[in-house]
């Protein structure tokens, strides 16, 4: 899957932009947001929890999807966004983020936002957002 750039905005078109999170990803959010949760930094804790490998934090990932974001919609800002997450993101996963028009208005559009995990039907978050021309 290749990450794509918007060209012209239809509704019903469907985007996508794959992402590997990064070995040591977690660790970098940390001390952005200043939150040491052994669970997020050690990996003994990690697994003695249940997990195969460090899980990412929810708001890691929320920042991942708001720069795609940015990235794709160039001409547009965030107004709002509401997102639901259903699974946790281990580092070294390939995620694909989607992003589908939903509506498009003078000078806004509506997203339908959706991640899954490369290779598996598991879904990570479902969301929306309305952006808003710059």
């Amino acid at each position: 899957m290749k990450n794509e750039k918007t060209t012209k905005l239809t509704v019903g078109k469907l985007y996508s932009f794959e992402y590997r999170v990064g070995r040591f990803l977690p660790i970098k959010f940390a001390s952005i947001s200043n939150d040491y949760n052994p669970l997020y930094l050690e990996s003994s804790v990690a697994k003695l929890l249940g997990y195969s490998d460090l899980p990412l934090q929810p708001l890691c990932l929320c920042e991942k999807l708001v720069d795609i974001m940015e990235k794709l919609f160039q001409d547009f800002t965030i107004k709002d966004l509401k997102i639901n997450f259903f699974t946790p993101v281990i580092r070294n996963e390939v995620i694909n983020f989607y992003f589908k028009i939903k509506k498009i208005n003078d000078n806004s559009i509506e997203l339908e936002l959706f991640a899954k995990k490369e290779f598996e039907d598991t879904t990570i978050l479902e969301g929306e957002a309305r952006l808003r021309k710059i």
